[in-house]
């Protein structure tokens, strides 16, 4: 970590530092605004991953491959899911659309049907194929490996589901609620669950950035002072994940760019969660030469 200005790890693990190789920024056209923000992140078997946005950008870091985006998305992205081979991966769409890449089948989508409840997330099946699944728990299978086990889609919940995760073998899956509690399909164990705890409020939701669409902050930032738009927004996602009001308390580094107060203050700053503010004093720093502040530049 830089002595000014360091990577938060984020809950969902997607404020990610360098692997010995940048990350790249693989861009997509969108035509829906979204807040914008890390959604999820998938293996590859180069030995790195890739991170997803709501705008289905991938980021690949590590080994990981380029191995594209989506179009424009009528629908944002909600979560992203590696084959079981790891050389490509699946982005889904809250409508239900699936965008394959690399090795990764076209098994069918829900992108052409009208559903009760968005989807929030999927999660590949080993003989080929995925599951989607919705936030009342309504569990979609496509394709030969994903078997049908079951769901919570007639059930009340007490909280809307919020993921899903198969089991080793592909016979069975977990969903998760957003109070935590977890509900076990097929030969899922149930394990236990933390839906009858209190749990703190994340700091890193999507619902942290609100509308604002802050790719289109920092591209305007990034073009009144003549740097690169993608590498700011590579440094936006790998220090904070598109959260404006992320925070690493060893810092604390506060912000889309994880500044220490003091470093922002220093260079005109005066709200450090005003994604403005943030966006302009880091093209103001990158401009001047002082990359080297951001452990991921």
């Amino acid at each position: 970590m830089r002595a000014l200005v360091g990577a938060v790890l984020a809950v969902a693990a997607i404020g990610l530092g360098p692997l010995g190789s940048s990350p790249r920024v693989v861009r997509a056209a969108v035509s829906t605004p979204t807040s914008s923000g890390a959604v999820g992140m998938a293996r590859s078997s180069s030995g790195g991953y890739w991170v997803a946005t709501t705008y289905g950008d991938v980021i690949a870091l590590g080994g990981a491959p380029d191995l594209g985006h989506t179009g424009a998305l009528n629908q944002p992205i909600v979560g992203i899911a590696s084959t079981w081979t790891g050389n490509g991966y699946w982005l889904v769409a809250s409508d239900g659309g699936v965008f394959p890449f690399g090795d990764a089948g076209g098994y069918g989508s829900l992108g052409a049907i009208r559903l009760n409840q968005p989807v929030v997330g999927m999660a590949a099946a080993p003989g080929g194929g995925y599951w989607l699944v919705a936030s009342d728990g309504g569990v979609f299978p496509f394709g030969p490996g994903a078997g049908g086990y079951g769901s919570t889609g007639g059930i009340r919940l007490n909280q809307p589901v919020v993921g899903m995760a198969a089991t080793s073998t592909g016979g069975g899956y977990w969903l998760v609620a957003r109070d935590g509690g977890i509900f076990p399909f097929g030969n899922a164990g149930g394990f236990g669950s933390t839906g009858g705890s209190t749990i703190a409020s994340d700091a890193f939701s999507p619902a942290s950035t609100g509308a604002v669409d802050v790719v289109s902050i920092v591209r305007a930032a990034a073009a009144r002072h003549g740097v690169s738009g993608d590498y700011m927004l590579k440094i936006m996602y790998c220090e904070s994940g598109g959260r404006i009001n992320a925070v690493n308390p060893s810092g604390p580094y506060v912000g889309l760019f994880q500044f220490l107060a003091s470093t922002f203050h220093a260079n005109g700053g005066t709200d450090l969660y005003d994604p403005y503010q943030q966006a302009e004093v880091t093209a103001t720093m990158l401009s001047h030469g002082q990359a080297h502040q951001w452990s991921c530049a």
